[in-house]
């Protein structure tokens, strides 16, 4: 029987058949969650643990994954994203199959870089190195307790200071205060990362959502690394295939830094086949007029990668939309707000809500909900925030009280309120899924001592009171 390897997107089936070192596989693509979660904000429907009591499950799909568990016993590649999103929906899938009988199958976390064969194969590699199971995976995962606390820290905080007519939200209130600051917009940098082919002028009458999407389509198509970084570092290797590049182009072979940082992808750069690099250096000196959407935004990687000058030639007028998405994923990197995988939906919502004009300045609807935002939310707290979520840790609730410790006494007491009120909504119980009840009660903002926390790793049944999820 197959080995069963997980991606999210059907996308990439094909690349991953081409590229993967076996042939005998079968590719379960989830589509996103196997479990929705919740975005109640009245009641919250978080308990006093920090854990939605609340989610929507996906049955087709799930169906479809026991269908896979149970007809393919061998081992289990998960090859889900290598962010916030994707750890997650590792976490929930190794639940799913424990939940039914499969925990003990053995299981890999595959973290690729790019969808090309020698980087598949080198995340293979890796992965092989670090035997789990998937109980494993449910009992103690720290990779994916940043996606959880990310989430319920900002429900938390939209669903306890937020209305109806006017929306509040941990980035949108660190945002709006950088702007009523006068924090300027971030330029394109090289080498670059996601935010730079956003801000790329050559790209300016396009959306930062279809930018967004040129970027995935490139990286399923196995001929470009990771699109969500923040990363600016090349490896030694990405190095050399970069100065053979430009020696192509005839431009000065740029160097830029391998050092070690806390962002876990490098920079954008092209990977696979090099005969079809050689190719696009040629079409990013001379542009054809007709480039579709997917090829000027590799021609913008190219062009920055290896100092190109590219200037749009289209004549056509741009909107205004693009100009304000442009400036509030300027603002947003420029104060270390939000992720790259949420940068063009961010951007996208505040230019729908107009809340600043073309030229950065708060139309009459964004001071509105500018004043609406509490007063401890600056951006430089919700930078705070933004950098603890980013350090993680080993429990999603550790996470949490680790922010909330941040937070003025008063808007804990509206926290606690909030909390209340879905411990005494009845409809709770009826729910279809939930997280079990587990571990005493610990006050709002209390961090649990790191003796502490490796107590907890090794006391695995209470570990899984606290993190699985019945299916």
């Amino acid at each position: 029987m197959s080995d069963i390897v997980v991606i999210e997107s059907p996308n990439k089936k094909e690349t991953f058949l081409k590229n993967w070192p076996d042939k005998d596989i079968t590719i379960c693509a989830t589509l996103g969650y196997l479990l929705v979660p919740n975005e109640s904000l009245d009641p919250l429907e978080i308990d006093h643990h920090f854990r939605d009591t609340r989610y929507i499950r996906i049955e087709k799909t799930i169906e479809y994954m026991l269908f896979e568990l149970n007809r393919n016993n061998g081992d289990i590649y998960l090859c889900t994203d290598a962010d916030n999103e994707g750890e997650v929906i590792a976490q929930d899938y190794a639940a799913l199959a424990a939940q039914h009988g499969y925990g003990d199958r053995r299981a890999f976390r595959v973290l690729c870089k790019g969808l090309d064969r020698d980087s598949i194969l080198e995340a293979v590699k890796l992965a092989r190195q670090k035997e789990l199971t998937l109980n494993d995976i449910v009992d103690c995962y720290p990779a994916a307790a940043a996606g959880h606390a990310r989430r319920i820290t900002d429900r938390l905080f939209a669903g306890t200071f937020g209305s109806p007519s006017a929306p509040v939200g941990r980035v949108i209130a660190g945002f709006l205060d950088a702007v009523s600051k006068g924090v300027q917009p971030v330029s394109a940098k090289a080498p670059p990362n996601m935010g730079d082919i956003l801000l790329d002028p050559s790209l300016l009458d396009l959306s930062v959502t279809e930018v967004s999407k040129g970027l995935q389509t490139l990286y399923e198509r196995g001929v470009m690394s990771y699109p969500r970084t923040a990363g600016r570092t090349l490896s030694e290797y990405e190095q050399r295939t970069l100065s053979a590049l430009s020696r192509r182009a005839g431009t000065q072979t740029p160097h830029y830094s391998e050092q070690e940082t806390d962002e876990p992808h490098h920079a954008l750069h092209p990977v696979g086949d090099t005969a079809r690099m050689r190719d696009i250096v040629d079409r990013t000196l001379f542009p054809p007029v007709d480039l579709n959407v997917v090829d000027r935004v590799e021609n913008a990687v190219y062009a920055k990668l290896l100092g190109i000058n590219q200037h749009s030639q289209r004549q056509t007028a741009i909107p205004d939309k693009h100009f304000v998405e442009r400036f509030v994923i300027g603002v947003l990197i420029a104060s270390g707000l939000g992720k790259p995988s949420s940068w063009p939906s961010f951007a996208e919502k505040m230019a729908e809500w107009d809340v600043v004009d073309p030229t950065g300045e708060f139309t009459h609807k964004g001071t509105r909900i500018h004043d609406a935002q509490p007063d401890f939310m600056t951006k430089d707290m919700a930078h705070k925030i933004e950098k603890i979520l980013h350090k993680g840790g080993v429990f999603p609730d550790e996470i949490i009280k680790a922010i909330l410790k941040q937070f003025p006494d008063s808007a804990l007491e509206n926290i606690e309120t909030a909390l209340n009120k879905t411990s005494n909504t009845q409809a709770i119980e009826k729910q279809k899924a939930t997280r079990k009840e587990g571990g005493e009660s610990i006050p709002i903002g209390t961090v649990v001592p790191e003796e502490q926390k490796q107590e907890k790793i090794k006391d695995k049944p209470s570990v899984r009171k606290r993190l699985r999820l019945e299916f």
